[in-house]
């Protein structure tokens, strides 16, 4: 009996008898492997959930030489690519890779190569890359790894050197207009698709994950489905399951708006805008990472909040309370007994929901009609089969959902060494109270009189039941908050004077994120209705805007009253009153709360600056965004990497530059690629020094001291004397001036 021992995914499995699964791994050192896992269908397995799909583990295994089945030991878990399983197109083009695997592979062949692209395919899967291009990536090199690498360069039947005008895709590579005519089964394919197909094959793995193929991408995978379907002799089994899942994605995609999460998600993954949090442990729900393009868009959009609301109005002043306050902060506001949400779970899958956004939620639902066929449904809908509603849970469609009950949002902790009752504490669930609580310390210290505000820009923390839709909704977030206190005795207009301020404080907030990208169509005002309305809430209004997942709060802006500081004061003892000098009594001041998360703000920004455009038949991808907020201000970029006179000249332009603004120096690529990565992330300007501004002191030529400056929106590009760069880019992003007005002092560049 011999041991095997080799590092293995999970490619496919099916029940055997009672308690038994037969599972097909492909492994490094013994190719595809199929194998009995005894009693691994049993609630105590000692497999536990390991066996799953996609699962990539350590696999010990005995061959008795007696039967084609191994006998498998046991199988350690190295990366159980769970995310892929909870995604529905992530699990249809994962199925499809190990289909592809499973299907073109024989038993006991190892090849380690194709182990390597298997593992790495299903790690960009997991990750934020897009599904149907990790398909496309794998599916090309997986053709060239198995031997049967399409031939591009001329028809595999006549010779005839390619290009042709009318392509088509055999087994063996193009075939010209008039070979296809012969070939059965071949299929058409567009001369820009064998061109991507080309550069994706010439491109790195991380490189042709990201590179541009606009309309083409389709196509291509299109193309490499039926030579898979050629290659195997039938069509491979999740053809079908593909593209219901895409006909359920158009469906739903008709009420979004135009910007696909997932688009965004592979973006600020591929160029460092945001990771998730504890990657390399396979992840913390909820929680993501700031990269290093991430933390200076948040850092941006800060600075000039604060800027704005805080630095440049006289009614204004700062505070950065702590994080962890004292416990009766949180029962005074009414935290600890009411801050709760209903939630409720099903017997069958464990699945927890909200009780009052069940109903919001596309069901699952087994129809008897249908014979126990399983349909996704609409919220609210019914099945048009059977024409029952839901009533079981949404998620499995099977189980009887618990009575709601009430879960509290905040996060338990203890100070000191020792977990007791009076030791116990909670991390903040808005910046608001620290606010509060300090409302004396801040009118002694600074002797303001009403109307003023107190900003705070802080982190929070609520412990969500259903968290999700990427940065959205987050259990650690981040909140810019105004705490803006208004006599209530006062009149403007003819109107109590915080009825007014509650209005000029939502016209405000709705300008500046205007001011800063966010196009009109895709923001819009909420007014909640009374049975809306917070206890402790006069009036309530929310920005809202169209995010993908349709429209959602994006700010809120209420009238609180003076419901914060009596309560405070009730609970500490403590006066906080202001004393009216005017009408000599002491006053508990209204308060009208502008409040905004950064992180949604910043997500906000992302969804309204991304564009696709096609530019000389290729996408171009761009990040619009206001100069203001945008990560990187200038990229200096040498014309050529191996021309030292010109690189001296780049670091010596970037270590002047950056002195005023964020600088960034490439020359990682080709000029036109080094442009379109900088477009990606949104950099409003480039500068490019060339032969022209240096000189070729062999051909005795001096240089005209000129740089091209390309501006991102436009791309049109002018040419500037180095030394009056700093005066030009002071006024395109100090001063704000248009590009437009900047350039028409300059020559044109060509280009």
């Amino acid at each position: 009996m011999a041991l095997g021992k080799s590092a293995a995914v999970v490619i496919g499995s099916f029940d055997l008898g009672e308690s038994d699964r037969v599972v097909t791994f492909y492994s490094r050192e013994h190719g595809k492997v199929r194998g009995v896992a005894k009693a691994s269908r049993r609630m105590r397995s000692r497999f536990g959930g390991a066996l799953e799909l996609f699962t990539l583990g350590e696999l010990v295994f005995f061959d008795t030489g007696r039967t084609d089945l191994v006998r498998v030991d046991h199988f350690d878990v190295l990366d159980p690519f769970a995310a892929i399983r909870t995604d529905l197109e992530r699990l249809g083009q994962g199925a499809w890779i190990v289909e592809c695997v499973n299907r073109l592979t024989a038993e006991r062949d190892p090849h380690a190569a194709l182990f390597g692209l298997l593992t790495r395919a299903l790690r960009a899967l997991a990750s934020a890359a897009g599904p149907p291009r990790v398909a496309i990536c794998f599916g090309a090199r997986c053709l060239d790894v198995l031997g049967h690498r399409p031939r591009l360069d001329r028809c595999v039947e006549c010779g005839r050197a390619y290009p042709f005008a009318r392509p088509a895709l055999d087994e063996g590579g193009v075939v010209c207009e008039a070979c296809a005519a012969h070939a059965t089964g071949a299929t058409s394919i567009s001369p820009a698709a064998v061109a991507a197909l080309g550069r994706l094959r010439a491109a790195g793995w991380e490189e042709a994950l990201t590179q541009p193929l606009g309309r083409v991408e389709a196509e291509l995978r299109n193309a490499l489905e039926s030579h898979m379907t050629r290659l195997i002799g039938q069509p491979t089994r999740t053809a079908k399951f593909l593209r219901s899942a895409a006909a359920i994605r158009d469906e739903r995609g008709a009420s979004m708006s135009g910007v696909n999460m997932d688009v965004i998600v592979s973006l600020c993954k591929r160029r460092g805008f945001i990771f998730q949090s504890s990657e390399i442990y396979g992840g913390t729900g909820s929680c993501w990472d700031y990269g290093p393009l991430g933390v200076e868009l948040k850092n941006n959009i800060k600075r000039v909040w604060w800027r704005d609301f805080v630095q440049q109005r006289d009614d204004m002043v700062g505070l950065d309370a702590s994080i962890l306050m004292h416990a009766m902060v949180w029962k005074a506001s009414g935290h600890v007994d009411h801050f709760t949400d209903p939630m409720v779970d099903c017997r069958e899958c464990k699945h927890r929901f909200r009780a009052d956004q069940v109903d919001e939620i596309d069901w699952t639902h087994h129809c008897p009609a249908t014979k126990g066929n399983k349909f996704t449904i609409k919220a609210g809908e019914s099945c048009k089969h059977c024409g029952e509603r839901r009533t079981l849970c949404p998620n499995c469609g099977k189980g009887e959902l618990t009575a709601p009950r009430q879960f509290n949002l905040m996060f338990k902790t203890f100070m000191g060494p020792v977990e007791e009752d009076a030791a116990v504490t909670y991390l903040r669930p808005e910046t608001a109270q620290g606010i509060f609580v300090n409302f004396d310390n801040v009118l002694q210290s600074t002797r303001r009189k009403l109307p003023f505000g107190v900003a705070q820009i802080g982190k929070a923390f609520r412990n969500e039941i259903t968290p999700g839709n990427f940065i959205f909704r987050t259990r650690e977030f981040e909140q810019m908050e105004i705490e803006f206190f208004v006599n209530p005795h006062d009149r403007l207009e003819g109107r109590p004077a915080d009825e007014v301020w509650h209005d000029r404080w939502i016209a405000d907030c709705q300008a500046w994120f205007a001011r800063y990208g966010l196009a009109a169509e895709n923001v819009k005002l909420h007014e909640h209705a009374r049975d809306e309305l917070a206890h402790y809430s006069k009036r309530t209004v929310d920005l809202l805007y169209k995010f993908p997942m349709g429209w959602s709060e994006l700010m809120g802006i209420a009238n609180r009253t003076d419901f914060d500081l009596k309560q405070h004061a009730k609970f500490s003892g403590k006066s906080l009153t202001y004393f009216d000098e005017e009408r000599k009594e002491h006053l508990v001041p209204f308060v009208i709360e502008p409040s905004a998360g950064v992180d949604r703000a910043l997500l906000a920004f992302l969804l309204d600056a991304y564009q696709e455009e096609e530019v000389r038949g290729e996408k171009r991808v761009v990040l619009r965004f206001h100069p203001e907020l945008a990560p990187i201000k200038i990229a200096v970029l040498p014309l050529l990497k191996k021309r030292p006179e010109i690189v001296a000249a780049c670091h010596e332009l970037h270590h002047r530059l950056t002195r005023r603004w964020l600088t960034l120096y490439d020359d990682t690529a080709a000029i036109g690629r080094l442009y379109r990565r900088q477009d990606e992330v949104g950099t409003p300007y480039c500068v490019t020094v060339d032969v022209k501004t240096v000189g070729d002191a062999e051909k005795g030529e001096s240089g005209d001291g000129k740089v091209t400056i390309r501006e991102r929106d436009t791309m049109q590009q002018i040419r500037v004397p180095m030394t009056e760069l700093d005066a030009v880019f002071g006024r395109l992003l100090d001063a704000g001036a248009p590009w437009s007005e900047v350039a028409a002092g300059y020559p044109r560049a060509e280009g």
